[in-house]
């Protein structure tokens, strides 16, 4: 008999990545416990709902503001790029990730803290309450489940990472070494620790010594798919982060392509659709060709599966280093549910997992940008333009399944869990 406790500042309907990875991991445990109850922040509900999703679960709401609801209100769900801009940020952001400034400026602040440590007490106590999950970022609700799990130590705590918590790519916190000492302390008590991928986990468990992979990605397996348009139309949606994604690999080979006359680029479309329309925009300037552009700002999911399955590829731009792998983003997930061709441009050196679940599924072709053969990525570009070309503008794509059902939640939760 299973009930479950979760707790976590963000939860659905909220549009972001996180709010989508835990409510699909919910909706699986809906199925697998006996009853579920989810601590979460009422500012947090007072943000853009996305209809994709909607649900029934359990909430116990809390009060509490962090640092970016006293400066921005409860309606973002990002800050503005605007405000990105402004001196003295990026060192605010590290600051904000620095123990022990993290309890003060990170989003909940100590009002949430506290209050959900005297909510979920309750809770625990009067419904009998077996598991414990908390999930990063941010901290706090980790933060928060130490303390339940020190009170009742007879709950089985399992946190949960789709991040690295010290990411030397990504605003580090200010003394990262010692925030990796610190790291393995905060996970002294928790019983089992789950990630997105097998290259995190990897990293995971030098901190500690019970570490699963549990993707919870994957809503629907692909189905053949085809799309028409007289347009050759390569489609990108989501963050753009400079130094980390690039695009060059596929515009350089666009460029030779045109160059050795074997397609026309005035037939392209590259479409984006997000919050970094200039960043975006800016990489596309990287070239002369006259490339067709359509330009969104941020959409709802079901628009954004629309574009996803209207397309002829989608872009994925990801990175990796020798030892940061496994970066597999929710946006992953969405191109293989969309059963299009996927394009994954790797920033570094090859990361085999993802590799695996996208090649070995028949779902794309990906480009590592160290020690890659481009002629590789010149040829797989060049043949579906060509099958484009000569069936009228029609792709017909059949990606594999049967290879990406270990990618879904409620069989790994069943395995895990039962």
């Amino acid at each position: 008999m299973i009930k479950w406790l979760g707790i976590h500042y963000k939860f659905p309907p909220v549009a972001t990545v996180s709010s989508r990875r835990l409510y699909l991991l919910y909706r699986a445990l809906d199925e697998l416990t006996e009853d579920q109850i989810i601590v979460t922040s009422a500012e947090a509900a007072k943000r853009p709902k996305e209809a994709a999703f909607s649900h029934d679960f359990r909430l116990a709401q809390v009060g509490g503001r962090g640092l970016r609801e006293w400066l921005y209100g409860a309606k973002y769900n990002v800050v503005p790029n605007t405000h990105k801009k402004r001196p003295g940020y990026e060192a605010l952001v590290r600051l904000r990730e620095t123990s022990p400034f993290d309890y003060w400026m990170g989003e909940g602040g100590p009002a949430y803290r506290k209050q959900s440590l005297k909510v979920a007490s309750k809770i625990i106590e009067q419904e009998r309450i077996t598991h414990l999950f908390s999930s990063f970022r941010p901290w706090v609700d980790h933060q928060i489940a130490a303390q339940l799990k020190q009170r009742f130590p007879e709950l089985y705590w399992i946190a949960d990472f789709r991040d690295l918590p010290m990411d030397p790519l990504r605003n580090p916190p200010y003394g990262i070494y010692r925030h990796r000492k610190l790291l393995k302390k905060r996970l002294s008590r928790v019983d089992e620790l789950w990630t997105v991928s097998e290259g995190l986990a990897e990293q995971f468990r030098s901190y500690h010594k019970k570490v699963r992979v549990v993707y919870g990605g994957l809503a629907d397996l692909p189905v053949p798919s085809s799309w028409q348009s007289d347009r050759f139309v390569i489609n990108y949606g989501g963050s753009v982060y400079s130094g980390l994604q690039d695009m060059h690999p596929l515009l350089s080979s666009l460029e030779r392509l045109s160059e050795q006359g074997k397609i026309d680029p005035s037939r392209i479309l590259i479409r984006y659709a997000g919050r970094d329309q200039n960043a975006f925009e800016q990489k596309l300037a990287e070239t002369q060709l006259p490339l067709q552009q359509e330009i969104h700002e941020m959409v709802s999911l079901q628009q954004a599966k629309i574009f996803q399955q209207h397309t002829h590829i989608n872009l994925l731009l990801s990175w990796s280093t020798a030892t940061t792998k496994g970066i597999l983003t929710a946006k992953l997930f969405d191109y293989l549910a969309a059963a299009r061709p996927i394009l994954a441009l790797i920033n570094g050196p090859d990361d085999s997992e993802l590799r695996a679940i996208i090649e070995d599924s028949n779902s794309g072709f990906v480009h590592h940008r160290v020690g890659n053969d481009i002629r590789s990525l010149d040829h797989w570009i060049l043949s579906l333009y060509r099958q484009w070309d000569l069936n009228n503008g029609q792709l017909v794509w059949n990606p594999n399944p049967k290879a990406l059902e270990h990618l879904q939640p409620l069989p790994i939760l069943r395995r895990l869990l039962i």
